[in-house]
């Protein structure tokens, strides 16, 4: 005997929404959520303060194995502190011409990277130049950091 679809009773199928509820959250939640942070502001001020050693050897050595890692620092701390961000949900902001300013932020950083490293590379290894250009990636860092 063949059952068909028509004599099979249908169910809708549900899905499983969660629950939220607005403004309110367990102690428990409010510790893990400021020990989280803390952590977590711990490690980017740790990385920012890699990032700030490794540009005084780049400004003193001024090779391309400094900026490397110079460059390497500044990523990590980049993508740390924009994971972060997303998990706060505190970095939804736009510019005037409707873009994510964090983004901005993050294009512009690579810009001065980029300028970095020319300056580096090319003959003129002026070491104003590079403590301006280092001073001011450190800034927009702290920037995304803030």
């Amino acid at each position: 005997m063949k059952i068909t679809q028509e004599l099979r009773p249908v169910f809708e199928q549900r899905t499983k929404e969660p629950i939220i509820v607005e403004g309110h959250q367990s102690p428990f939640q409010q510790t893990l959520g400021s020990a989280q942070k803390s952590v977590q502001t711990n490690q980017l001020e740790e990385l920012l303060q890699r990032v700030e050693q490794q540009g005084k050897r780049v400004i003193y050595a001024q090779t391309l194995k400094d900026v490397a890692a110079y460059r390497q620092l500044v990523q990590s701390f980049i993508k740390k502190a924009l994971d972060v961000g997303l998990q706060r949900e505190q970095k939804d902001g736009w510019n005037a011409y409707g873009q994510h300013e964090t983004m901005q932020l993050v294009k512009e950083v690579d810009q001065k990277l980029i300028a970095l490293t020319d300056n580096v590379i090319g003959q003129e290894r002026k070491p104003l130049a590079l403590l301006e250009a280092i001073g001011e990636i450190q800034g927009l860092l702290i920037n995304i950091y803030t």
